[in-house]
């Protein structure tokens, strides 16, 4: 016995404990991150390069459904290191008794039960300077570490266009020569038409190559690429929509008609035929219109709209939507002179002056109008079959470890530096406390927080608060309202609305430049609204920090309603020790005694409040978030908009930040619906005759005065015995034992002798209680000027005390 003793003697105890726990989760997952840390720079050998993990088709599904995962194993990790963190943050918040006697002898007070900055910048040095540190460390978690693990996605802007009649790509084949029937060669000088057209003489001497394969190329592989309906192909390859290539490249446009000679389309004299003879015949259709290489390029516009350059815009310009129609107004109509700038030599018709050759009126053209038309049947579409990754950021991960690191250093230092001081975390810690070793000031009477603020704040604390003395009592009736300080009302009222109307009031912004409302995907082909990154040699790390500084402020909001929440259920719960019996809510439960709830809330509370939570940080990083692309459609040149970083991702990666709108009004409903659950609750009648303490810890003890003739039941005294800790519980139960009470007498009614360490552990009431005959000649003469009526107490009581309810007009300390 005596080695199982010693042995039990090491184990922790109490929130030392938790605390420990806590510490071994936190090197869990310092662990893990470490482990990912080392194999990335193993992979790319060095510590700054983004490392992309897992490359996959960008269609495949494996891409999203990893990087959801991982980010599921992001939240999970955040969520282990930032709810140790808490624990340690709010065992250094919460004082110590020892702390909460020498704040009221200097004549202030303290909250119990909920996060201070009152408690912070009250309590001990250390405490402060640990509860900064952690405070500080969470930053770099909650801002970088969702980031840490990304999607690279594609963008492709070069591409090959052939438009072609339906001959050219049926099975049976159709004659193609080049440039086509539109004769569009360099000669032409045509401005967005492709890029760099070859010249005449580069079709006469065979140096287009390049351009003849890829025509013989799209007129044999045909067969393979994908048909798409003319309408979806306008929208991904027209410069009115573009948004840079993906899944596809090359396509061939089919136009109505069976083809075109070349004296169909074109009267050219006698000179100008013989050099177009030897490439495209006169009399033999051409099923071949025009041919050209494209390249696409997307820009920031004003630095909020993304937009998409293409070298073939007048190529692909549509004179109607539906049908798509391609418009050859402008390229050969010869009452647009400054247009084209032709040659005479290639091009004419004949005449003094030369004119332009081309047959506007071709009956062998369609014409909408006074316009000669191509329109388009469908596409054919090459598949392209892109890369995509999931990359994570060293950078980005080296900051979230030295963060949990430091926590890690901090906690094991104040698990050292605290020892065996017990924190009164909950209200019911602080009443467990004062029952178990009350003050001698039985006669100072009752008070409430507001009494004591005010009393606090009218004279220095070296006076210490004014004695309230005995106070004739008047029911009253009061709100949840009541429980929360005017002060907190009031800035946690601007929190609240600071944000919301900051939400808002971009969300404003948005619609006033015409962005649609509609939900965006993270990638930059699906944004409708783009902001500039930051400019510099970091460019992704300084556009992440700035995209995820609204997710500070979010968790800062969310403490706010948080605490206020808690506030008002902690008025709640103690107003129902005046309806019956009831157990303490304490953070180390003994007897009867109750394990506190998280945040002392009520599960259907913290629960509801923890999914609003999530979902209002997914919804805010789906307003604004950071887009990483790699591919050729994003130029970061100056002035483009989107930036490169080869510090931290690859050489042909941009960046840039998107925007949302829908899940910024969704986030302004949602901020608006919750702000409406406390001043709802907040209109509740408090239930019963309980003085209104909320968190003030002067006031919780005035409260808390329990009388000498407490009577302990035997349940209590048992109970008061048993400790949750196994080790304390051997150490620990002679000092629960009165020592006037052997043990044979604890099957008697109730202790003759109450020990008030074992009053807090049973079944509490809090009401009108019996005092000593003495304690009522004390008061009575010491307050005889006030009143000649018995005076009497209230506080808390055993089933056995029968606490009654306050009798109205009778006098009470």
């Amino acid at each position: 016995m005596p080695s199982m003793l010693s042995k039990a003697a090491w184990v922790p105890s109490g929130w030392r404990r938790a605390a420990a726990v806590n510490v071994v989760l936190m090197n869990v997952a310092l662990a893990v991150l470490i482990g990912v840390l080392c194999v990335a720079i193993s992979a790319t050998g060095d510590v700054a390069r983004a490392w992309e993990f897992y490359r996959a088709d960008c269609g495949s599904g494996s891409l999203s459904v990893l990087n959801t995962l991982l980010h599921l194993l992001l939240n999970a990790l955040s969520t282990v290191v930032l709810a140790s963190s808490s624990f340690f943050m709010q065992v250094l918040n919460s004082p110590s008794r020892r702390e909460v006697d020498a704040t009221h002898a200097r004549g202030d007070w303290l909250d119990i039960g909920i996060p201070s900055w009152r408690n912070a910048f009250r309590l001990s040095r250390f405490k402060l300077v640990a509860w900064l540190l952690l405070l500080l460390t969470s930053v770099p978690i909650h801002m970088v570490f969702n980031s840490s693990v990304f999607l690279v996605d594609a963008l492709m802007g070069d591409y090959h266009v052939t438009i072609a009649a339906e001959p050219f790509v049926s099975s049976v084949g159709g004659e193609a020569f080049l440039p086509g029937a539109s004769l569009a060669t360099g000669d032409l000088d045509m401005v967005s038409y492709g890029t760099a057209p070859p010249r005449h003489e580069e079709y006469l001497d065979g140096t287009s190559r390049g351009l003849a394969r890829n025509v013989s190329q799209a007129a044999a592989g045909a067969s393979r690429f994908k048909r798409m309906e003319a309408s979806a192909c306008r929208e991904m390859y027209s410069s009115d929509s573009c948004a840079g290539l993906r899944d596809y490249r090359n396509v061939v446009l089919v136009v109505d008609g069976q083809g075109w000679t070349r004296a169909d389309v074109w009267n050219l004299s006698a000179s100008a035929s013989r050099l177009w003879d030897p490439i495209v015949p006169e009399q033999r259709t051409n099923t071949l219109w025009q041919s050209a290489q494209c390249d696409m390029s997307g820009q920031i516009y004003q630095g909020t709209t993304p937009i998409c350059y293409s070298t073939c815009t007048m190529l692909l310009k549509s004179y109607s939507h539906d049908p798509w129609l391609l418009d050859l107004y402008g390229e050969y109509h010869d009452e647009s002179p400054g247009l084209i700038s032709w040659n005479a030599s290639l091009y004419s018709a004949g005449g003094i002056p030369p004119t332009f050759g081309f047959r506007y009126d071709s009956p062998a053209l369609q014409k909408q109008g006074d316009h000669a038309v191509l329109e388009v049947l469908y596409c054919l579409a090459e598949d392209r079959n892109p890369t995509c990754a999931v990359a994570v950021s060293k950078t980005l991960l080296m900051a979230v470890i030295v963060s949990v690191v430091l926590k890690v250093m901090t906690c094991v230092l104040v698990i050292w530096v605290l020892g065996s001081d017990e924190p009164l975390v909950t209200p019911g810690d602080a009443v467990s406390s004062f029952l178990s070793s009350p003050d001698d000031n039985r006669e100072t009477g009752l008070t409430t927080q507001d009494a004591v603020r005010k009393s606090g704040s009218k004279q220095t604390k070296a006076e210490g608060y004014r004695q309230l003395g005995p106070t004739r009592w008047a029911h009253q009736r009061y709100r949840l309202a009541s429980a929360v300080p005017r002060k907190v009302w009031i800035l946690t009222t601007c929190i609240l609305s600071f944000g919301i109307a900051l939400a808002l009031s971009f969300f404003i912004v948005q619609m006033l430049a015409g962005i649609s409302l509609r939900w965006m995907k993270l990638t930059a082909s699906d944004a409708g609204n783009m902001l500039n990154p930051i400019p510099g040699d970091n460019a992704f790390i300084v556009s992440v920090i700035v995209a995820n500084s609204p997710q500070l402020y979010l968790s800062f909001w969310y403490l706010a309603y948080n605490s206020l929440i808690t506030r008002l259920e902690m008025s709640r719960e103690w107003a129902s020790f005046s309806l019956g019996f009831c157990a303490l809510r304490v953070t180390r439960p003994r007897g009867e005694q109750k394990s506190t709830y998280r945040l002392q809330l009520r599960y259907k509370y913290s629960i509801t409040l923890l999914l609003v939570s999530i979902v209002l940080h997914w919804l805010l990083s789906n307003a604004l978030f950071i887009i990483v692309t790699r591919g050729t459609y994003h130029e970061p040149d100056l002035g483009s908009g989107y930036l490169s970083d080869r510090v931290n991702l690859a050489d042909d990666a941009t960046v840039a930040m998107g925007t949302s709108s829908l899940p910024l009004l969704l986030l302004v409903i949602l901020g608006l619906a919750m702000v409406l659950v406390p001043v709802v609750l907040a209109r509740r009648p408090l239930p019963g005759y309980m003085p209104v303490v909320g968190s003030n810890s002067a006031a919780l003890q005035a409260a808390s005065r329990p009388s000498p003739l407490a009577k302990l039941p035997p349940a209590a005294v048992v109970a008061g015995a048993r400790s949750v800790d196994t080790a304390a519980t051997v150490l620990e139960m002679k000092d629960l034992i009165p020592p006037s009470s052997p043990r044979g007498s604890l099957s008697s009614s109730a202790s003759a002798t109450p020990d008030h360490r074992n009053l807090a552990f049973g079944l509490l009431k809090w009401g009108e209680v019996e005092m000593p005959d003495e304690w009522h000649s004390r008061v009575g003469d010491g307050w005889a000027e006030q009143t000649t009526e018995r005076i009497k107490h209230l506080s808390f009581g055993t089933v056995l005390d029968q606490p009654q309810p306050p009798r109205e007009g009778h006098w009470y300390a």
